[in-house]
């Protein structure tokens, strides 16, 4: 439970542009995300809730991810399990640079923390220099994609009526299952309705406008043909999430929008 919901997140943070112009896409904004258990749970698992929030901020050369996920899993015998993981991260808008740290605590202390920061070369070679958990560096192939950019390619994979795209991605989570390989299917375009805003605030501009559907594939271990997670989703055109729903072999979580506010996009030469 506790590394793949960590490894989820870093997965979910989550086009190649110009760094001369600001980046336009995804909008900057902050969201707030209410967390449920479907009812479908298995195994020992009998409920969870919790919250994450999050905020992308667009700047003349990339594009920053702050986000805070805490999650509550209740089982069977009464057992809690609880978790606080958080993320900091920042990717150039060429694809050139990114620097990560994920951070997660169960019962208030400090498990795990993972942080490095990753340069591509000329010749699209990727170097990973890790500070924690422990110094290390890496060399990944030129095809390796880093998490904006994946996204960047799926909405442009949507827009130009494709049916999905599949990479590795570098998700900046521990050296032994990253990069992952990861696969999207882009399943339809749908209308915005109040009903699947649920009521949330300072998102009723999203009322009737047109977003997409995707449902991605996350393949953490070569040896195993099974992915480790599987996340659905509903976006906006302009990148804000909307409705996502997360599966691991023993449990279901549903993100649902609560809150929603643009912030200002830069200002560039």
């Amino acid at each position: 439970m506790t590394r793949g919901f960590t490894f989820l997140i870093a997965a979910m943070a989550l086009t190649a542009g110009a760094a001369a112009a600001a980046p336009e896409f995804p909008v900057s904004h902050r969201a707030v995300y209410e967390i449920t258990a479907a009812p479908d749970v298995t195994g020992n698992v009998s409920g969870a809730s919790g919250l994450e929030a999050m905020e992308w901020r667009l700047d003349c050369e990339g594009g920053s991810l702050f986000q805070r996920t805490a999650l509550s899993v209740a089982f069977d015998d009464g057992g809690e399990y609880e978790s606080d993981a958080r993320i900091t991260a920042w990717e150039a808008a060429d694809a050139s640079r990114m620097r990560f740290t994920t951070t997660l605590q169960t019962a208030g202390e400090q498990t795990e923390e993972i942080s490095g920061f990753a340069q591509r070369a000329n010749d699209g070679q990727v170097e990973i220099m890790y500070s924690e958990p422990e110094h290390q560096t890496r060399e990944l192939a030129p095809s390796t994609f880093f998490p904006w950019q994946y996204v960047r390619s799926i909405f442009n994979a949507a827009r130009a009526g494709e049916t999905g795209v599949s990479a590795e991605v570098l998700r900046g989570t521990l050296p032994e299952i990253d990069p992952a390989k990861v696969r999207t299917q882009i399943l339809s375009k749908t209308e915005l309705t109040a009903e699947m805003l649920d009521g949330a605030t300072g998102a009723a501009r999203l009322t009737g406008e047109v977003g997409w559907r995707f449902a991605t594939a996350v393949f953490e271990e070569p040896s195993v043909p099974f992915p480790r997670f599987e996340i659905s989703e509903t976006g906006t055109g302009d990148g804000v999430r909307v409705q996502a729903k997360m599966r691991f072999a023993d449990l279901t979580l549903h993100l649902q929008l609560r809150a929603l506010e643009n912030l200002p996009a830069p200002v560039c030469d």
